[in-house]
């Protein structure tokens, strides 16, 4: 997906709805991850994924200090979110590094390793990529996925 620094969802391709329940575009991934009770059930690897996803979001932050939109999510995210309000406490600084992601799907388990890349000469975007980990059955997954979304997405409805 194409992602603003501040964590807003700009783009995401059909295989990020259907393996990370990106719903729409706008959504911040720091509010769905915390406030999202349906994406929170399907993170199955949050111990580390929400302290990492906290820091580099502080990074970010850090690098874009004109950026109000990253304030605003802070705001909302302390006022709504004890965990997010304890982890931001802390004061941790990640850069974005490679991070591993496993989601709970239909099909199962999905590793993910997540690359978060900058965009020349658009600082305000990151595109993000989110890889099927080597040594899983997490491609043969998706391809799962999609071709269930695409056989219930094929169904019309015949007049009789």
């Amino acid at each position: 997906h194409i992602g603003a620094g501040s964590g807003t969802v700009v783009v995401a391709n059909r295989r990020a709805h259907l393996a990370l329940h990106m719903t729409w575009p706008g959504i911040n991934c720091l509010h769905q991850y915390f406030l999202d009770d349906i994406y929170r059930e399907r993170v199955t690897s949050g111990e580390e994924l929400a302290p990492n996803g906290v820091a580099s979001f502080r990074a970010e932050r850090t690098a874009n200090p004109g950026d109000g939109g990253f304030q605003e999510v802070v705001e909302a995210l302390i006022a709504q979110s004890p965990e997010f309000a304890a982890l931001w406490e802390r004061q941790d600084v990640a850069h974005n590094a490679a991070r591993s992601k496993v989601l709970s799907s239909k099909v199962g388990a999905l590793h993910f390793e997540s690359v978060v890349l900058a965009v020349p000469n658009r600082a305000d975007l990151r595109v993000v990529l989110h890889n099927p980990q080597a040594g899983t059955d997490t491609a043969a997954k998706l391809e799962r996925l999609l071709a269930e979304d695409d056989r219930r997405n094929g169904l019309r409805l015949v007049a009789g």
